[in-house]
């Protein structure tokens, strides 16, 4: 099964994210977010299994102020 990530910033965000998305019935899980994805050692990612509602879950929280990072060039 494909899934698509989403990064945050931290721990907190990512925990916070992940109760939303479960609120709407969208199932994910936390992992910390490779270094190769990110560029650098610190960050979390929501993993989104049901990549149907990849949009709709981004959506949902950046209507909640939740900053979403994006992967650096080239990974």
């Amino acid at each position: 099964m494909q899934e698509q990530v989403i990064m945050v910033s931290s721990i907190t965000y990512a925990l916070k994210s992940q109760e939303l998305l479960q609120k709407r019935g969208i199932f994910s899980y936390v992992e910390k977010t490779p270094k190769e994805l990110s560029g650098r050692s610190c960050g979390y990612s929501l993993i989104i299994r049901d990549t149907a509602r990849y949009e709709e879950a981004v959506q949902l929280l950046m209507s909640y102020d939740i900053r979403i990072l994006r992967p650096r060039e080239g990974a």
